[in-house]
């Protein structure tokens, strides 16, 4: 991946790799995504004890999903390293990552509401400099999306923490932008497709971004030369080998 060109390509092989993964393994697809989804509905179905705002629903529930979602990466990640998974696995995902899913999910969405919060403010402010440093900010919120496909597999891939997920998700967007462009583009048209057909949300749509996500990760650490490893502190995914 030397320049732009050769990024969405590679994208694009994760990307046709992903669908074709998925149509391979519907079965364990189906079941992980409505697994997640059962998790999501009865999240949904607690808050709205509470609140039926929108605005305050949806990042909650993405946050609450989180341990299934987590779940549900570890289950693909088990099966692009070559291994038979049974329900079981999703169970042990559930016990192993659920709360640093639930940690690092939190945080994301945390920051994203941020950055949100500081554009509408600057925008909505008087004078034409205010709005250009609101524009500035749509730059950050871009980077949190690009960053969003590599948290969770570097979790289940590399079994880290909190820190350093964030720090090599962020390394591997930063030395890698246009193919963490398309492969965040393919799994936002997912989301608006699953929204608007349904039953794919809860057929298909956690079991399609867990591969998507696993395989863009894991396709940069290969790069990278630690497929398959648990780095150390001196993780070959930090500053000196993403130049």
């Amino acid at each position: 991946m030397s320049g732009p060109r050769d990024e969405v390509l590679k994208a694009g092989a994760v990307v046709g790799g992903s669908v074709k993964d998925a149509y391979g393994y519907l079965g364990t697809v189906v079941l992980v995504s409505l697994a997640w989804f059962g998790w999501l509905a009865c999240s949904a179905l607690l808050l709205s004890l509470f609140t039926r705002s929108l605005i305050i629903m949806v990042p909650v529930l993405v946050v609450f999903a989180a341990p299934a979602q987590g779940a549900a990466f570890h289950v693909m990640a088990l099966i692009m390293r070559g291994e038979d998974v049974v329900p079981r696995d999703f169970l042990a995902g559930l016990r192993r990552f659920w709360l640093r899913s639930l940690g690092i999910t939190a945080a994301h969405v945390g920051l994203v509401a941020i950055v949100v919060v500081d554009i509408i403010w600057f925008i909505a402010r008087p004078g034409a400099v205010f709005k250009v440093i609101g524009g500035l900010w749509l730059y950050a919120l871009l980077f949190l999306a690009m960053v969003m496909p590599y948290l969770l597999p570097i979790m289940v891939q590399q079994d880290t923490g909190f820190r350093k997920v964030f720090k090599r998700a962020a390394l591997l967007a930063l030395a890698n932008p246009f193919y963490s462009l398309v492969v965040v583009t393919f799994e936002a048209a997912v989301t608006v497709l699953c929204v608007i057909l349904a039953p794919a949300l809860s057929l298909l749509y956690m079991g399609l971004v867990a591969f998507a996500s696993n395989r863009a990760a894991r396709t940069l650490f290969e790069k990278y030369g630690v497929l398959d490893e648990v780095p150390d502190d001196e993780s070959p995914c930090d500053v000196d080998s993403t130049e």
